[in-house]
């Protein structure tokens, strides 16, 4: 007797031993353990402040330091509260001071030459983003870029089918640099894609898609993208 099958007839439960069988499974399943407080909070909190201290531990100890050994230029107080980044290709990193890199944030070198992702003092990178860099690009000090958001300043593939076929890299007439300036906010989900500049103070919407750039202080939203508040720095 296969476990699919042992499975089925107890589910089933048909029959007196496998009625018995089912009721015992029942009872230690929902089972609930004695659980006076006096003796298991102090347990739970133990585990809480192992559970920081040991993430705390693993970060500055591991994460941290492995990761900067692959950045070509990285500053003080920098944070990975959720594990080292994904890095393809040969991408060249500089980053800050004081900047947060949360889990599964890429950056990708998908062509010949030096493509080259720079972020700026106090910038926090959110969980999700994907970051393909072809040449350049640069984000400012003070950003808060969301997570599952995505920047490109390539196409990703060539256009022409037959190079695409070969698995060759973009060219450079298929790449235009990217520029994030300081303090701006981009939401939830936003695609953001090449030769666009976002200007200082801006904020661009969750869910938006990008193709044009956005002057300093406005707000920005929608697929494509358009401005419907300039001067924020006002409000």
């Amino acid at each position: 007797m296969n476990l699919e099958t042992l499975l089925y007839k107890i589910r089933k439960g048909e029959g007196s031993f496998w009625r018995k069988v089912k009721g015992i499974l029942h009872f230690a399943i929902f089972f609930d353990f004695p659980a006076p407080r006096f003796v298991f909070r102090p347990i739970y909190e133990l585990l809480v402040i192992w559970r920081f201290l040991g993430h705390i531990i693993v970060e500055k100890v591991l994460y941290v330091p492995v990761f900067k050994s692959r950045c070509n230029q990285s500053g003080r107080g920098l944070s990975l509260p959720n594990g080292i980044p994904w890095i393809e290709g040969h991408l060249k990193i500089k980053i800050g001071n004081n900047v947060q890199i949360d889990k599964n944030t890429f950056g990708s070198g998908h062509t010949l030459g030096n493509p080259t992702l720079m972020i700026g003092d106090r910038t926090h990178l959110g969980y999700g983003l994907t970051i393909s860099v072809g040449n350049s690009v640069k984000i400012g000090n003070d950003c808060l870029i969301s997570g599952g958001c995505f920047i490109a300043d390539n196409d990703g593939h060539p256009i022409d089918p037959h190079r695409r076929i070969r698995k060759e890299p973009v060219n450079e007439q298929e790449i235009d640099p990217v520029v994030i300036e300081d303090n701006v906010w981009i939401g939830t989900g936003t695609v953001i894609l090449k030769g666009v500049t976002i200007g200082e103070g801006s904020v661009v919407a969750a869910n938006s898609l990008v193709t044009r750039s956005i002057p300093p202080y406005s707000i920005a939203m929608g697929v494509p993208a358009k401005i419907i508040k300039s001067g924020i720095d006002k409000i």
